[in-house]
């Protein structure tokens, strides 16, 4: 199956596909002094639990800093060494689609031969829109002047009654939500995915219907709850002392020199979105850092506050490194292949992708010549009719 990549502005892989990455190392020194580690008795059940829950914030942060460096290193390693396959991938794609657009428009097609024609043209739109090519609006204004102008008479009346408009009206409508100027757009100047404008959230061309109000309104009240909860877990623990004592050694209004005030500046605003967020584990290294550079002792009374303020936050970067995993196609593809593989496993990933391409670029133009008239079209509408039965 063909996944399309959009990638930036990256000129140059960061590591080479199956190179090392290089982890963050910790100290020797425990960041996180428990009782029992203290006293050298055996440690209890909540001392174990946090023992626990901190060595997998610890794992999943890093799982997080991975993610991110995979997907510029696949970005990357996309952009030299896909680049020109895609690009002919894409040229195949457009001129099967026009042709496909050209055989619509015949009145000659049954009802569910149009219906199969339609679906894969529609199929081929959503692979370009990940493109974002420039010739994507006018080819969508094409396939609905050729859909309408394909009906028969029955067909075309039922829709102007049922719209109460004439086909020459809606086909005036359709050319005015995609106007000529979205023609000028260049690849370069088309949105792309990483301001948040994929095709799972841009607006597009398959308009969706506005979410349920009610279900929007709990769950805002749910995340509200949520938020208010994990705020008075923050204030009980000893995450918060030390937030307060880093902050005042931090704080720039009392640093005379220019230069460190603004350091001071940068490492606050860190600070108050390390609490923001709830990040216990950077809470902990800027103390260490700027307060107190021994490990942090934690007595009985705090461990309970800080083990529910630690699942909190792994549940939080849990679903935040789902959310990344799905921004996009090419961070669903590093999250599945590349995110805790081995380096074997990783190659065998890149190589597949690029086999991928290369068969779908090979499917595609031995399609082209059944693409010259309608009779060699239909058969292939039929093989694609019944296997969408079958798939029922």
């Amino acid at each position: 199956m063909q996944i399309e990549f959009e990638f930036g502005d990256v000129e140059t892989p960061t590591r080479k596909p199956g190179a090392p990455v290089k982890h963050k190392t910790h100290a020797s020194n425990a960041v996180v002094v428990t009782p029992s580690l203290q006293s050298g008795r055996k440690a209890t059940p909540l001392e174990r639990r946090f023992d626990k829950l901190w060595s997998q914030l610890e794992a999943k942060q890093t799982r997080q800093e991975t993610f991110e460096t995979e997907v510029e290193r696949a970005r990357s390693w996309i952009q030299t060494e896909l680049s020109a396959k895609r690009q002919e991938y894409k040229e195949v794609l457009v001129k099967q689609t026009e042709k496909l657009i050209a055989h619509l428009g015949k009145k000659s097609l049954a009802r569910w031969q149009r219906d199969v024609l339609a679906s894969w043209i529609e199929e081929n739109f959503e692979r370009l829109e990940r493109f974002s090519i420039a010739e994507l609006p006018d080819l969508v204004r094409r396939y609905y002047t050729a859909k309408l102008n394909g009906l028969s008479k029955a067909e075309r009346a039922a829709i102007e009654e049922y719209y109460d408009e004439s086909i020459e009206d809606i086909l005036t409508n359709v050319n005015k939500e995609c106007g000529d100027e979205d023609d000028d757009f260049t690849d370069e100047e088309m949105p792309d995915e990483e301001e948040g404008n994929n095709s799972s959230d841009r607006s597009s061309y398959y308009q969706q219907p506005d979410g349920n109000s009610e279900e929007e309104s709990f769950a805002e009240k749910m995340r509200a709850a949520e938020a208010k909860k994990k705020r008075q877990t923050f204030d009980k623990s000893i995450v918060n002392k030390l937030f307060r004592r880093t902050a005042k050694a931090l704080h720039p209004d009392h640093e005379q020199n220019d230069a460190l005030r603004d350091e001071k500046q940068a490492l606050m605003k860190t600070l108050l979105h390390a609490r923001k967020t709830g990040n216990v584990a950077q809470i902990f290294k800027m103390y260490r850092e700027h307060v107190d550079s021994a490990s942090i002792e934690i007595d009985l009374p705090d461990l309970k506050p800080m083990v529910d303020l630690l699942v909190q936050q792994i549940a939080e970067l849990d679903e935040l490194f789902y959310e990344k995993t799905q921004e996009s196609a090419i961070h669903q593809w590093v999250g599945n292949k590349l995110v805790g593989k081995s380096d074997k496993s990783q190659l065998d990933s890149f190589a597949e992708l690029k086999k991928d391409l290369e068969q779908d670029i090979k499917r595609t133009k031995l399609i082209h010549p059944h693409l010259a008239s309608l009779a060699k079209l239909k058969p292939l509408l039929e093989e694609r009719y019944d296997m969408d039965i079958f798939s029922l």
